[in-house]
């Protein structure tokens, strides 16, 4: 079907800043025209998009491919159905696959593996260093010729300073950048989260936040020296923006990006939501409801009656950091898996400061 006419679509183009209801004609394959009101030529089909987003197709500029090495996993085949599931058109295919690609031949094969789909273009990213292993330099010139748009050693990062001083001046050279996964291996070994009090809370192992500074002052650094293009993937801390605005602002040739994941899920509580030192704290759970106590008047005495609803959850103020009451291993465990009470402890008094 080469012909459609594709109407109630809402129509949205960054590029023209378009952004409103209306109509889309395709013919012979191509846009033939567009606008709030089309009349579809004879015999032409029609497609009602029902308010729908009709938009051109998206990039993913950072895709980790899993053709070719991994195809029990992935193949370009299934990875171009995907993609169009999702308004995906294009992908930028990171280069540590296995093998990685650091052979004109792998990324001339990618790249005729995706025009077959017929839907899907792939750009890919050329190996910064042998077989991504961080030490010797591959072929930039016969990469960039084979179709490398940038080079990269995927989610490793550079770590030698020599390495990534080397790669900076070649791909400056072959006018391209080098796309640096922002992060201090040896800081970075073993973590899985940003550190943090989330992470705590999670029971992963943290990354301090001086992980990612410190790699991305050192390339800027090397940017500087080698006046070359360094573009951070995925940032993920305040500080590390911090550097990459300054070097912004100093004409530096410096870029990044970051993802979803990063802004939403790492999010702290909500500061309207999370309890003050002021307002009632929930305490304890039990198995018909959650319940609160009054403070005793002994730091050993107990606990005054409590006041249990299943319906309408209740809370007072935390015993003083004198007069705790510890509970039960059952309620403990019921205390760190529900979301009334944030403490995820018993001892929910220190873990507030009261």
């Amino acid at each position: 079907m080469t012909d459609l006419l594709i109407t109630n679509a809402r129509l949205i183009d960054p590029a023209a800043g378009l952004d409103a209801p209306g109509a889309l004609l395709i013919q012979s394959g191509r846009i033939a025209a567009h606008g709030p009101s089309l009349s579809a030529p004879e015999l032409t089909p029609t497609l009602d998009a029902q308010g729908a987003i009709l938009a051109p197709g998206l990039v993913d500029m950072r895709a980790s491919l899993g053709e070719p090495g991994f195809e029990h996993r992935e193949t370009i085949a299934s990875a171009a159905r995907a993609a169009a599931a999702g308004g995906i058109t294009t992908l930028c295919a990171l280069p540590d696959t296995e093998p990685a690609l650091d052979d004109p031949a792998l990324l001339q094969f990618l790249i005729r593996r995706g025009e077959a789909t017929g839907s899907l273009t792939i750009l890919p990213y050329g190996a910064a260093t042998m077989d991504c292993a961080g030490k010797d330099m591959a072929e930039f010139g016969l990469l960039r010729e084979a179709g490398a748009i940038a080079f990269t050693d995927g989610r490793r990062a550079i770590a030698s300073s020599r390495a990534m001083r080397l790669a900076l001046s070649y791909a400056r050279g072959f006018g391209c950048f080098i796309v640096q996964h922002p992060e201090d291996p040896s800081l970075a070994a073993g973590g899985a989260a940003t550190e943090g009090e989330l992470a705590t809370r999670l029971g992963l192992p943290g990354i301090p936040a001086a992980a990612e500074a410190i790699l991305v002052a050192r390339d800027i650094a090397l940017a500087r020296l080698t006046r070359g293009h360094v573009h951070f993937a995925h940032v993920s801390t305040g500080a590390a923006l911090d550097l990459i605005r300054a070097a912004k602002a100093e004409g530096l040739a410096v870029t990044c990006d970051t993802a979803p994941p990063i802004s939403t899920s790492m999010r702290p509580p909500s500061a309207t939501t999370a309890p003050t030192r002021s307002s009632p704290r929930p305490c304890a759970a039990t198995r018909t409801g959650w319940r609160s106590w009054q403070p005793s008047q002994t730091a050993r005495s107990t606990p005054s009656p409590r006041t249990t609803s299943r319906a309408t959850p209740t809370t007072s103020a935390c015993p003083s950091p004198r007069r705790r009451r510890v509970a039960p291993a059952w309620q403990r465990s019921l205390v760190s898996r529900s979301p009334a009470c944030m403490a995820g402890t018993s001892r929910c008094s220190r873990r507030w400061g009261c």
